[in-house]
């Protein structure tokens, strides 16, 4: 039986994602807490490499590249069964932080996983879901989203298929609806919470168009809502306040027939 190989640790880094001219340099396993620390850098090769160019002419020698003492560090996509943890010593440009396997100097994931987490915000999937499935701690995501709210992210929002699928369903016309809900009290419900993609949406949470609010917790979100989207500066995000408040109403749209009746489609 012909003994299986490990890849080295350069071939290891392009496996999880990196591109030249980063490389991995270094890499630890803790199996207690099933966690990958993946050092990276994008100097040239180790010092044995090196020695070869030594009797080569200058203009052919590689340069030295210096290190920075701090050892940058974020949570990337998980490795199999094991989270990953992305570090660099390198001093890094602006650009860099653009790089899928870095992160923002003051975000605690990097470009790939960070983009990931957004797209699951936009889909509607709960905070703590999203903790649980990808096993990051609720203070760093709670962070992340409050980068979102205040506009100091930005990323491009790509619905999926399947929610592709449930807008179009959701936007059936009356008769449709009618046809596959034949209960009147079912019918009525689904009419009355206009479609996410209906301005009504937009025109309330800018504050183009008041209603008269009994409900509390509603009256609190949409304040809430209001203020960020007056800061925010991305529309992918404003995207994600209105489907915030449609999500809050769709739930509890047995209590909001006061506020409810008052939204007609536009």
């Amino acid at each position: 039986m012909q003994a299986q190989q490990m890849l080295p640790i350069e071939e290891f880094g392009l496996a999880v994602g990196l591109r030249l001219p980063w490389r991995a340099s270094k890499c630890t396993v803790n199996e207690v807490s099933k966690t990958i620390h993946l050092w990276i850098t994008n100097q040239g090769l180790a010092t044995a490499e090196q020695r070869r160019l030594w009797f080569a002419p200058k203009a052919a020698r590689a340069p030295s590249k210096i290190t920075s003492a701090e050892d940058k560090q974020w949570r990337h996509v998980d490795c199999m069964t094991y989270s990953c943890v992305v570090h660099t010593c390198d001093p890094l440009q602006p650009d860099d932080h653009e790089l899928d396997w870095l992160g923002l100097p003051n975000s605690p994931f990097t470009k790939c996983l960070a983009k990931r987490i957004f797209q699951l915000l936009m889909e509607g999937v709960d905070m703590q879901v999203i903790c649980e499935v990808l096993r990051i701690p609720f203070a760093e995501l709670w962070k992340f989203k409050f980068d979102l709210d205040n506009g100091l992210l930005n990323f491009e929002y790509q619905p999926s298929v399947r929610r592709r699928a449930k807008f179009q369903s959701e936007s059936q016309p009356p008769a449709a609806i009618q046809a596959a809900a034949p209960d009147a009290k079912a019918v009525e419900t689904a009419i009355l919470v206009p479609d996410v993609s209906d301005p009504v949406w937009e025109h309330l949470i800018t504050g183009k168009l008041s209603i008269d609010i009994k409900t509390l917790s509603l009256q609190l979100l949409l304040t809430k809502l209001r203020q960020q989207v007056s800061q925010l500066q991305s529309a992918d995000v404003k995207i994600m306040k209105l489907r915030e408040l449609h999500r809050y109403v769709e739930r509890h749209q047995r209590v909001l027939g006061h506020e409810l009746a008052q939204l007609k489609p536009f």
